[in-house]
């Protein structure tokens, strides 16, 4: 289902913008901390485990 109204359109682009971004930062610092930085099709982070430590995240904050 998808809103009618533009603006919750426009937030649901941004939200799921910033959250790729999010995950590609922490693949890219996961990289880096272990040494290794190339250009790969597949994260090193899968996004199920981005989302499960994105959680833990924002639980500790609240």
């Amino acid at each position: 289902m998808t809103p009618k109204d533009f603006e919750i359109r426009w937030f649901h682009f941004a939200f799921g913008y910033v959250v790729y971004n999010m995950w590609l930062l922490v693949d890219f610092l996961t990289q880096e901390r272990i040494g290794v930085i190339e250009t790969r099709k597949k994260p090193r982070i899968t996004l199920r485990r981005f989302l499960k430590w994105l959680d833990k995240e924002l639980v500790a904050l609240i």
